[in-house]
């Protein structure tokens, strides 16, 4: 009778003991990033009698996280790609925005350019002529020098996010070695520590979008290494700061003790390769404006103007952000003529010839400068499509891990009733025992 006490008393504890994990789980149903878990029960270990092993009930076993390592490394990789994605089209299609439509912007002004160059070879003592001729040219000018002061603009935002993301990473990294140290606190212990490794895997989640942070195998204690390329951001109880750096144009990412950080994804991944491919756009711009300008430099200063004296530059300037209009030249000043008379206007025909000029390599300024506007638009929509595969399959990993961990309120409520019966039933075993000793002990004296 003791014993069946014993054995009673122990599927008491067990029933609780299930009742309240199954009501934590249900708690946390709509917890973002929580892990169910269930409570492992075993029969105890029997007792040997004069009748030979009799059961000694049920006893609580460890409670058991229904997490799944490689459905987590799977979304995080995947994270880490999606993140830098996204980063890197969104800074990439600002760019495209400040193109405009294909009929304008850049090709647009340089077609105009020509146009005005053929009206003044028609009329070169026009003085309306030769204003719209400086107008365009005036117009060219400015569509490169606000494209690259536009593209320009984008190096402190790109510089400003990442300090933010490398804020945020820190914080994060911090984060996650103090809950190393919680977990192998609780794992010495012999104790599951499951919502503080929830925790630390939604900051491990968050990492890996972010920085494309690679977690390592928890250790015997439960701790995890977290790298950032070959570098750990996280070992045992310590976390190593990221620091951004640089110029706006130039960012960097690094360590406290000037190492750089090999970023290889996540958001600030996505940054610095956006960064490289703007640094290659904004060379790219340069080239095509100081090439055109030299192109129409040349022949507008092998003519003469309307006084018959040599042509100047048409335009200064040593990039696409500083191209201007020669600021000394005025109406009267443009080399329309190829010998000096008045009413010639075969330099202005040489000038709008420049049209089908071809280099070497058999392209002409118009098409140099077209095929740089679609290598952008290339750039936008392979970065963008980049983004969206990245980001349909990491939802889909989502979806197949959390129907791995997440919560059920249809089990929970089941095992509730499974183990609210269990409960009564050990109740009753304890009640016959205690009558069953009540009868021994007050009955046997009569």
């Amino acid at each position: 009778m003791i014993d069946a006490l014993r054995i009673g008393a122990s599927g008491l504890s067990a029933a609780q003991r299930g009742v309240d994990v199954a009501a934590h789980n249900t708690a946390n149903a709509a917890t973002p990033g929580y892990t169910r878990t269930r409570v492992e029960l075993l029969a105890a270990t029997p007792s040997r009698g004069v009748h030979g092993m009799a059961g000694t009930g049920v006893q609580v076993g460890a409670l058991t996280r229904l997490r799944d390592a490689p459905a987590d490394s799977a979304y995080r990789a995947s994270a880490a790609k999606a993140g830098a994605g996204a980063a890197a089209a969104e800074l990439l299609t600002r760019v495209q925005d400040l193109l405009g439509p294909i009929d304008s912007g850049l090709p647009a002004a340089l077609t105009s350019l020509y146009d005005a160059a053929a009206t003044l070879a028609l009329r070169p003592n026009d003085p309306a002529a030769r204003e719209g001729f400086l107008g365009a040219a005036g117009a060219l000018a400015r569509s490169f020098s606000d494209l690259a002061r536009g593209i320009d603009a984008i190096g402190p935002d790109v510089a400003g996010k990442a300090t933010d993301l490398v804020a945020r990473t820190n914080t994060l990294t911090a984060h996650v070695a103090a809950l190393n140290v919680e977990i192998a606190e609780a794992t010495t212990r012999g104790e599951v520590p499951a919502d503080l490794l929830d925790a630390r895997d939604r900051a491990l989640d968050e990492l890996s979008q972010i920085a494309g942070a690679r977690v390592g195998t928890p250790d015997a204690q439960g701790r995890v290494a977290v790298y950032v390329g070959s570098q750990p951001v996280v070992r045992d109880g310590a976390s190593y700061p990221l620091v951004a750096g640089g110029t706006p144009g130039a960012l960097t990412i690094g360590f406290a003790d000037g190492q750089v950080a090999q970023v290889g994804g996540g958001s600030l991944g996505g940054l610095l390769d956006a960064q490289a491919k703007l640094a290659g756009i904004r060379s790219g711009l340069d080239e095509l404006a100081t090439g055109i300008a030299e192109q129409f430099n040349e022949v507008h200063t092998a003519g003469f103007d309307l006084d018959g004296n040599p042509g100047q530059a048409l335009f200064t300037g040593t990039s696409a952000a500083t191209l201007v209009v020669n600021p000394g030249l005025d109406a009267r000043g443009v080399a329309a003529s190829a010998s000096g008379a008045p009413n010639d206007g075969n330099n202005a025909l040489a000038l709008s010839a420049l049209r089908d000029a071809q280099a070497a390599d058999g392209t002409t300024a118009a098409g140099r400068l077209g095929a740089w506007v679609a290598s952008i638009g290339l750039t936008v929509s392979d970065a963008k499509l980049q983004a969206k595969t990245a980001a349909d399959v990491t939802g889909s990993l989502e979806a197949a891990r959390t129907s791995l961990h997440a919560v059920s309120v249809d089990e929970e409520m089941v095992d509730m009733i499974r183990f609210q019966r269990a409960y009564q039933a050990a109740a009753r075993v304890v009640t016959v025992a205690d009558q069953m000793l009540e009868h021994l002990i007050n009955r046997m004296g009569v």
